[in-house]
């Protein structure tokens, strides 16, 4: 063990250690393993199905070491996981990496699934492997990383949903690689392909595979659900002569038309001549009191009125100045 620190003149720093192992034991005549980084991948994609619960939800990695290590003597006894005892990131990365005795390494980010369910959180970085002869003489490998992307099963539908009777119709999509995908019409399999590397795939479906004039697809991954996309029609089909767009668009501007011609008509029609009427101001009194004024009485605090003993209800006075 070595320890270093430096000194400015004023100040030390803080102590710096290293470990020096030797790697050769005294008396042994054996040489260190090696490690050739030619053709080693610093990056491996990996994809993980957000939908499906299976155990092979995700595509795995798989590295042969042998292609990478070697030993002078050919005595290379294990290759395993190397593990940082600085660092706290990489303690399970012995765990869920695993190395056969023939040197496969093997990574299926499924099984991460038991420390954390969030796929996000799948991926390792920086994997080191270390090759150790039958004298302990140890080699690490450049670092590796394990990216984890989530996908979904996604089909793209083509830009026409009609075909002639010799065409295909062409489908594409986002998958899990190395899963088949299948083409269903009305129960019978017409069609499949399989997700390719970097997850996407292409399938057609031959207007031969038809019957009738239309169909309508379900799409299968896996053992997942189908997906049912539009209809299909096979041959030629009547189009109108104007676009679709074009029609709707007249018909709310023959509408909006319609609503403001009906308001102002209605305007028009309710505007009539008016004619001034002159009106008695005394008109109505002679229904308001009765024949008999004696049962009328004044009480001088309620001037202009008078008080129907029948009725028991004031009425106005007519011989009251207002």
């Amino acid at each position: 063990m070595l320890r270093f620190r430096s000194y400015d003149g004023y100040d030390y720093s803080t102590w710096t250690e290293i470990e020096i192992t030797a790697d050769n034991p005294p008396g042994k005549d054996n040489t260190q393993p090696i490690f050739s980084a030619d053709g080693w991948m610093e990056n491996i994609v990996l994809y993980c199905d957000t939908v499906s619960k299976a155990s092979n939800r995700c595509t795995t990695a798989e590295i042969n070491l042998f292609d990478y290590f070697s030993d002078l003597e050919d005595n290379i006894e294990y290759i395993s996981v190397f593990n940082n005892d600085n660092l706290t990131d990489d303690d399970n990365y012995g765990i869920v990496v695993k190395v056969s005795n023939s040197g496969i390494a093997t990574y299926n980010p499924t099984d991460m699934n038991f420390y954390d369910t969030d796929i996000s959180t799948w991926s390792l970085p920086n994997v080191i492997f270390e090759a150790t002869d039958s004298e302990g003489s140890k080699i690490n490998s450049n670092p590796v990383s394990f990216e984890v992307k989530p996908i979904q099963f996604v089909i793209s539908e083509p830009d026409s949903n009609s075909v002639d009777d010799e065409g295909v119709v062409v489908y594409s999509g986002i998958g899990l690689p190395g899963q088949k995908v299948s083409v269903i019409i009305n129960g019978n399999q017409v069609n499949s392909t399989v997700v390719s590397s970097n997850s996407t795939w292409e399938l057609g479906v031959p207007a031969s595979r038809i019957s009738g004039s239309s169909a309508t697809p379900s799409f299968v991954m896996g053992g997942q659900d189908p997906v049912i996309v539009e209809t299909i029609y096979k041959g030629a089909q009547e189009e109108s002569g104007f676009p679709t767009g074009i029609v709707i668009g007249l018909v709310i501007v023959i509408l909006l038309i319609g609503a403001f011609g009906y308001f102002f008509i209605e305007l028009e029609t309710d505007e009539q001549p008016k004619t001034d009427i002159e009106v008695d101001e005394n008109f109505g009194l002679e229904n308001q009191v009765g024949a008999d004024s004696s049962k009328l009485e004044k009480h001088d605090d309620h001037p202009g009125w008078l008080w129907d003993t029948d009725k028991e209800e004031w009425v106005p006075d007519p011989d009251h100045s207002w």
